[in-house]
């Protein structure tokens, strides 16, 4: 009976380990191609260790079997007998799983201290006089400047090709067509890095930057004649919304100045549409889009309160603690350094399971009761 019950242990045991290995190489696999093309070598020393500390329990367990089942040395004299596997399962697993969370820490780190360095050699080189690179330092850098974006406006302006234009435009979009964006955390809002939001890198001259950036889009042969052009087209008006970072002010442009020509050229390719399924649903999708932005956003955005006290002058925007759901809202400037507050609404759970990020915020705010309004100080 103390047989049969070693070997029902022993491979509940061996199927533990080979749980924690192919956890193990699930991992790395996950970790992708572009991701390991930028190992750091410490990232791969580390990844390594997680992977002969998850196979060491396999080995350990092994063994067990064999010096249990198959030997004929004393039995009394393996170390925690049956138990051994376990333990050394317990600590590879833990050991294991340490080594891969400093590898993505390693990798953090020398990814973020590399695109800080990517992003000085820009700034220098357009500081330097080449203003070709004027715009593309406007998406890759989020401590861009309203003299940055002004730079990239006067080369845009002086392009007098709609091709060229389009070329400087379209570094705004990404492969899917959206626009670009940062993280709050990116941009000096945050503490954290929250990755349920995000903010369109256009954080200056928006209204400008939109009476530029539809026109050039709807000029596009493609836009209304191809499946791709109308799928970018939503694409677009889907990350134009109040929720991806545009002002209040840029959002009446947008309706008031822009979207009735978007309505008027797609009620114009309608008819064309219909003799394609692919290029009718792409269609459907873009209508569905321009419908949802032509109504200015109400919900989860409560007006933005007064202070009974000016706020300090350096301050990023003001915040509020509802006293219901505990829910912090934030009305912050179109950057830490310029705009309105209310440029940029954020809203944050604190619930205690799931509201890291909101109760990061409360903590640099010095804590917050609810109702009570405060001015946000900057990050640093």
């Amino acid at each position: 009976m103390s047989l049969l019950l070693a070997v029902l242990a022993l491979a509940a045991e061996l199927v533990a380990c080979l749980a924690v290995l192919a956890f193990a190489a699930v991992t790395i696999g996950f970790q992708g191609e572009s991701y390991r093309r930028g190992l750091v070598p410490l990232q791969a020393a580390l990844t390594w260790l997680a992977v002969l500390t998850a196979l060491a329990p396999l080995l350990v367990t092994v063994w067990v079997v064999w010096r249990r089942l198959f030997s004929s040395q004393p039995w009394a004299d393996v170390p925690l007998g049956l138990g051994l596997p376990v333990v050394v399962l317990l600590a590879g697993s833990v050991v294991a799983m340490l080594a891969f969370q400093g590898g993505e820490l390693a990798h953090s780190w020398a990814s973020e201290k590399r695109r800080a360095e990517e992003r000085g050699a820009l700034r220098a080189q357009v500081e330097a006089g080449e203003r070709g690179k004027a715009c593309e330092l406007v998406v890759k850098d989020p401590r861009c400047t309203p003299a940055d974006m002004q730079r990239c406006r006067e080369v845009l302006e002086s392009l007098g090709s709609p091709d060229a234009r389009w070329r400087e435009l379209e570094k705004f979009l990404t492969v899917g067509g959206h626009f670009e964006t940062f993280n709050p955390k990116e941009l000096g809002f945050t503490p954290t890095w929250d990755f349920n939001k995000s903010l369109v890198v256009v954080r200056h001259d928006q209204e400008w930057f939109l009476r530029t950036f539809y026109p050039a889009l709807l000029a596009r042969p493609e836009t209304f004649s191809t499946p791709e052009g109308l799928r970018r087209l939503g694409s677009v008006l889907r990350s134009s919304s109040r929720y991806q970072g545009w002002t209040h002010a840029a959002g009446k442009v947008l309706r008031a100045e822009l979207l009735p020509e978007v309505t008027r050229r797609l009620a114009e390719a309608q008819p064309r549409s219909r003799g394609s399924e692919e290029l009718q649903s792409a269609f459907e999708s873009a209508t569905d889009q321009l419908t949802w932005l032509r109504t200015p956003p109400q919900d989860e955005e409560p007006p933005v309160p007064t202070l009974t006290q000016p706020a300090p002058r350096e301050s990023i925007g003001l915040a509020r603690l509802e006293s219901e759901d505990g829910r912090l809202h934030l009305w912050l400037r179109a950057t830490p350094t310029a705009g309105e507050f209310g440029d940029v609404y954020l809203g944050f759970d604190t619930h205690p399971s799931f509201g890291k990020e909101g109760r990061a915020i409360l903590s640099h705010l010095g804590g917050l009761e609810p109702g009570e309004v405060k001015p946000v100080p900057p990050l640093g």
